[in-house]
């Protein structure tokens, strides 16, 4: 992945956070930190915090600390992570431990920058 797209989907990811970090403020402001967020008739959390970070989101109070997880995010620690794990795969199954993604390779006509 070039610098150019790494750095866009960074500044993107800052961007939604703090979009989000807005309406979380406002949604308190108007129903309060103990209004339920859930889905009805269903045994579900937000799924994909729970499954991410083993938190069981109740209530919008209970969103903050999602959101100051998202802003504290390391992306160079999160590349390294990434970079042990394939390194790990590959000792422990072979072969390549690199994902498929096949990287844009500049001055070819036809490549995006």
């Amino acid at each position: 992945m070039s610098r150019y797209i790494a750095s866009r989907a960074i500044r993107g990811a800052h961007l939604l956070v703090n979009e989000a970090d807005d309406l979380l403020q406002r949604t308190i402001a108007e129903v309060g930190p103990d209004a339920p967020v859930a889905f009805p008739n269903t045994a579900y959390y937000l799924p994909t915090i729970n499954g991410m970070m083993g938190v069981q989101v109740e209530n919008v109070g209970q969103l903050q600390p999602v959101l100051e997880h998202a802003r504290s995010l390391e992306f160079e620690k999160a590349a390294r992570v990434r970079d042990q794990l394939a390194l790990l795969r590959e000792q422990a199954f072979g072969g390549a431990g690199h994902d498929n993604v096949l990287p844009l390779v500049s001055g070819k006509s036809g490549s995006a920058r």
